[in-house]
């Protein structure tokens, strides 16, 4: 017996160190902080780990509270389940398919190649949406990660009132006086997560690119100048950016007090009261979670020292960051098209004096005569109709002369590229031009499901494939490679140079000056963005019959002049065709 105990002794020895090596090499299960996680693999060979709590639900009195860290979990979390998949509060959507609308939203997902013994450059995407709309988990990484070896992360963040409100009673409750600022502080401490674990996923925590679209460009321009997440990056790609999407902190109380007054809890115990409330009676009280108006994140001093544009104006950013940004040709004419849909009319018949009226609103702070705009620096005759002249002022003003001014601005310290977005497929639209969120096909490969009935040519798929190499290849060596194996050249202040996506092709065409001519009459405000509010009624648009014999519009705005225009009273619902703001 005592020779059978010690030949078996061993053998089971050796089988129980057999087992554990097989789960601490197992592709499909990883250490996290707070416990193990299991993936699952996907088509082409893709592994993914769906929605891993990255911080507490922010529910009850951690609703409008900086993110806490999850609760620690001893078995395996499964995350092998791809739908429903979370979305954080907002209106009901018709692009949410298969999600499940909550507060307890606060999830990751990551995509990683197959092969487990590398290390790989990191893309953490952020979502646009207005700031009030869509989930990081609409967009799927497992093409991008199969084709580039990469690791694709997506990220939920608090939207609406519930990432943005702003209380004197929450900037005292919190320990560094922070308010506003939710989401923007939920994006930080994704990151966190993702520096402290990714590693085991096989990530490189030294080669972490931030990238976005829109709203979510627009929080990358924050993330560049808050102090809170200096270091949690090392490249950027920001997409269809405005950087101009936030408020003065009195701004901020100003708007929150509408909803703390249409709630019944301006009373002594403010904070109790809205923690009390349901979800949809919140979203019923907030006049900004309908129509198309967007909310703008808080400068609250703390996690945001100023707005994001004066500071990289000021020099006040991160430094070596490597960056590439852009824009697509005709981004406002998403928003004018529904703008003049709304109105009753069509672009054919958009008027010039329409376009004045549009204009004095939409730029009021931008102290700049209408007749200085219309006349002499976009010339109404140089296009087809009033409405494209419009698009081309917009789209300069709120987009591309945006992205120029933080091109020329953080150039001499850091790598700075720019891209636009020029091909137009051969799809019809109800919208003229190549608009807002039309690149998102190509980088997001939904190239034969976007513009269905519309079906992607081969040449297209081409682009869409030669660009997703360019994000990667961004990502991993933060320095861009023209198709051609030449490099793509810096921007510089003092040749603008671009690349631009015009064909259906493999081919980026260099050019110069972007925009040189057009952009520097927008640099003042820029510079100093106002913080007061207006309120504007006028009626030089006649609206159609129903809406009642003397109509009106009402514009009512603040720091944002893509807030701005987009808070057009009589704007409603509007459908995003293919993305988000």
């Amino acid at each position: 017996m005592r020779n059978q105990c010690c030949y078996h002794g061993p053998m089971r020895l050796l089988i129980v160190f057999s087992l554990i090596t097989v789960v601490f090499t197992d592709p499909l299960l990883k250490n996290t902080s707070y416990g193990q996680v299991l993936g699952t693999i996907k088509q082409k060979q893709v592994r993914v780990w769906y929605y891993i709590p990255y911080a507490l639900p922010p529910t009850g009195n951690y609703r409008w509270t900086t993110p806490q860290p999850p609760i620690s979990w001893s078995s395996p979390y499964n995350a092998t389940k791809s739908t429903p998949y979370p979305a954080c509060t907002q209106p009901n959507s018709s692009q949410l398919v298969n999600s499940v609308i909550q507060e307890d939203c606060f999830y990751l997902t990551i995509y990683a190649p197959l092969n487990d013994s590398l290390r790989y450059p990191v893309m953490v995407w952020i979502h646009g949406g207005s700031n009030k709309a869509g989930s990081g988990f609409q967009y799927d990484g497992t093409t991008m990660v199969y084709e580039q070896n990469v690791i694709i992360v997506t990220i939920n963040y608090r939207l609406g009132i519930f990432g943005n409100l702003a209380l004197k009673q929450l900037q005292q409750e919190d320990m560094l006086n922070q308010t506003g600022t939710y989401g923007l502080l939920d994006q930080q401490f994704a990151l966190k997560w993702i520096n402290q674990n990714i590693e085991n996923f096989g990530g490189n925590s030294s080669l972490i690119t931030l990238f976005g679209e829109s709203a979510g460009g627009s929080a990358i321009c924050a993330h560049l100048t808050s102090p809170f997440s200096y270091g949690l990056f090392q490249r950027v790609i920001i997409e269809s950016q405005t950087c101009q999407a936030y408020q003065s902190l009195e701004q901020a109380f100003t708007r929150s007090a509408v909803i703390i007054q249409n709630a019944n809890c301006n009373k002594s115990n403010v904070l109790s009261c809205m923690r009390a409330l349901t979800t949809q009676n919140i979203l019923l009280y907030d006049p900004n979670s309908q129509g198309s108006s967007i909310w703008c994140t808080s400068v609250d001093g703390v996690s945001l020292l100023n707005f994001p544009i004066i500071s990289i104006s000021n020099g006040q950013y991160s430094k070596n960051i490597s960056i590439f940004i852009g824009t697509n040709l005709n981004e406002y004419s998403l928003f004018l098209c529904l703008t003049v849909n709304q109105l009753g009319k069509t672009q054919s018949s958009f008027s010039i004096t329409d376009l004045q009226t549009l204009t004095s609103v939409a730029l009021y702070d931008f102290n700049i005569k209408t007749s200085t705009i219309i006349n002499q620096l976009y010339p109404v005759n140089n296009y087809s109709d009033p409405y494209m002249c419009g698009v081309d002022i917009y789209t300069d003003a709120m987009f591309k002369c945006t992205a120029k001014y933080i091109a020329d601005s953080m150039s001499s310290s850091s790598s700075v590229y720019m891209y636009s977005f020029e091909y137009h497929a051969g799809f019809s639209s109800s919208c003229t031009g190549i608009e807002h969120t039309y690149e998102l096909p190509y980088i997001w490969p939904t190239l034969q499901i976007a513009w269905y009935p519309y079906i992607a040519n081969s040449a297209e798929l081409l682009l869409a494939k030669t660009m997703r190499s360019i994000w990667a290849s961004f990502a991993l060596y933060g320095t861009l490679l023209l198709p051609n194996g030449q490099s793509w050249p810096l921007y510089s202040k003092t040749t603008s140079t671009y690349g631009s996506f015009d064909t259906a092709s493999s081919n980026v065409t260099i050019k110069n000056n972007f925009r040189t001519s057009t952009c520097s009459i927008f640099n003042p405000f820029y510079q100093n963005p106002p913080t007061n509010q207006h309120s504007f009624t006028f009626n030089s648009m006649a609206l159609p019959s129903n809406q009642g014999s003397t109509p009106t519009i009402k514009a009512t705005f603040f720091i944002d002049n893509l807030c701005t225009f987009l808070l057009l009273g009589i704007i409603k619902d509007f459908p995003y065709h293919i993305g988000y703001v």
